[in-house]
């Protein structure tokens, strides 16, 4: 056994960029979680009151409906029997509108419900459909109503996927819903938006095989749900690309878009012509859910992208052209971004981080951070590096088919109440919230970012025979490893990483050390 303090030399870069976000008088760093089941978010909505709503999955077959106040108190829970909420509005008036997958006795269905201001239930609707709806996603349309979509799945021999829309009044009764499908494709459809003219826009992805190939879809319907256009993104370059979430501008629609799996953003014109595209070398990478983020306005003419990772999330600023304004990394899986007072933000998410599933003790929970107008908020989101670059997307046409479908149903929705531990801290970085402590069994890095040499200090005078060292991208992949002693004399030369969030994994016999390391060269 012997006591090392790890001498790794390096080159200090620091570029006036700083580590850790300070804490600001609108910070809020919250986890919520139980002991028994566990939970996890989908996304959530700001209230009227400057509160928030949170809807998501119980993972003891229930769907959750909650409100929280500004300071992240919990004013009420409710939870819904067989259903897992997807997605939520909350109106002016302050009641509560959820929309997500209904599954019972091998059948599943869209379901809706309505709850009052106090989460009592005014009413619930389910919408029969042919296979298994996911990617769920609800807007208010012009006329009070609400607009659905969903990926509907045949998880059949063979597998099928395809894209739904579907229409309600306002009291949510069932006015039509249509699939669409490209031959030979599997499609999904991850948002939808009502454009001007009252057409309504979908878009998602297009998969094919032999080869494998995904492509970015865009469709547009009249107002009862017929097809007037469907294109898809042809490059030969891209193996995957998507469309995660629309907004619509005065004179077009700005996408949330990945170009093989990195985040990025475009907007076309109201014939699909690209006005601007720009990537940002963030990945994006879900671990718990399938909901892949979202893309909201910014007060200031610009546009905010939430987008999920393994380890740290992205959190994207970006100008009325797609310019980078900031970046920020967000500890925890996001899946939104919403506006809150003072100009700031409410983020939600998921832990924990990491891939910690098969860790003894492990307890599903969500995040959620409150920062300023920068997007800086306390301990758990770090300043990122800022660099885009120009892409210039090709569309062509695609023929999609379409079908009516589906009929609303009556259901009765068992509803309860249920509590909640909450904790002011981040999510978890391994196991569950109570053994999560960032000094405990942290490694100390600097100087931090760095250029290719670290050096690494070990909390307390500990005693310890080295075994292994790790560094991994914020993906999940590992770059680097060694079992060689001498990196704690000699140093480990990263000059073949590139800029970005690493973890560095160090493995003794007194047990397992973590850190963050940034390298900006």
């Amino acid at each position: 056994m012997k006591n090392h303090t790890i001498q790794v030399f390096i080159c200090l870069c620091l570029f006036g960029i700083s580590i850790g976000a300070s804490a600001q008088q609108s910070a809020l760093n919250k986890v919520y979680y139980d002991m028994s089941y566990g939970l996890h978010t989908y996304g959530g909505a700001t209230s009227p009151d400057g509160g928030f709503i949170i809807t998501g999955v119980i993972y003891n077959s229930q769907g959750h409906v909650m409100k929280i106040d500004p300071s992240g108190n919990m004013e009420w829970a409710k939870a819904f029997d067989n259903i897992t909420f997807e997605d939520v509005i909350c109106e002016q008036d302050s009641s509560v509108v959820a929309a997500g997958s209904y599954y019972q006795s091998e059948n599943s269905s869209l379901g809706l419900v309505k709850l009052n201001y106090q989460g009592d239930t005014i009413w619930t609707r389910n919408i029969a459909v042919s296979y298994f709806p996911k990617n769920i996603c609800l807007r208010k349309s012009t006329d009070g109503g609400y607009l659905i979509s969903a990926s509907i799945e045949n998880y059949g021999n063979p597998y099928q996927s395809e894209a739904l829309l579907a229409k309600t009044s306002s009291e949510g009764n069932l006015i039509w819903a249509r699939t669409f499908n490209a031959i030979s494709h599997i499609d999904y459809v991850y948002s939808v938006a009502e454009l001007p003219d009252g057409n309504l826009m979908m878009c998602g992805e297009s998969r094919s095989y032999n080869p494998y190939k995904s492509q970015l879809l865009l469709v547009t319907t009249d107002e009862n749900g017929n097809v007037i256009t469907s294109k898809v993104m042809n490059d030969s370059l891209m193996i995957t690309t998507s469309a995660i979430d629309i907004t619509v501008v005065e004179d077009g629609v700005v996408l949330f878009s990945l170009l093989n799996n990195e985040v990025s953003a475009i907007k076309l014109d109201f014939d699909f012509n690209p006005v601007w595209s720009n990537r940002y070398f963030q990945y994006n990478n879900n671990m718990h859910i399938n909901k892949y983020g979202n893309l909201i306005k910014s007060n200031d003419g610009g546009f905010l992208l939430a987008s999920p990772s393994f380890g740290f999330s992205s959190f994207i600023k970006i100008n009325s052209f797609g310019e980078m304004v900031w970046s920020q990394m967000v500890f925890m899986e996001l899946v939104e971004a919403m506006h809150a007072s003072e100009g700031g933000f409410m983020l939600l998410g998921n832990g924990p981080v990491y891939g910690v599933k098969t860790i003894p003790g492990y307890f599903p929970q969500i995040g959620a951070y409150r920062t300023d107008s920068t997007g800086t908020g306390g301990s758990c989101i770090y300043n990122n590096l800022n660099h885009h670059e120009n892409y210039s997307p090709v569309f062509m046409d695609i023929i999609m088919q379409s079908s009516s479908v589906g009929f609303q149903q009556n259901k009765i929705y068992t509803v309860s109440d249920f509590t909640l531990l909450n904790s002011d801290t981040c999510v978890a970085f391994i196991g569950n919230i109570e053994s999560h402590n960032f000094s405990k069994d942290k490694i100390r890095i600097f100087p931090n970012p760095t250029k290719d040499i670290f050096s690494i200090e070990l909390p307390g005078n500990l005693s310890y025979t080295f075994r292994q060292l790790e560094i991994y991208r914020t993906d999940g992949v590992m770059v680097y490893q060694t079992i060689n002693a001498d990196c704690l004399t000699k140093g480990v030369n990263t000059g073949q990483l590139n800029n970005g969030l690493y973890f560095v994994k160090l493995y003794t016999s007194i047990g397992t050390f973590s850190g963050k390391l940034i390298i900006h060269k």
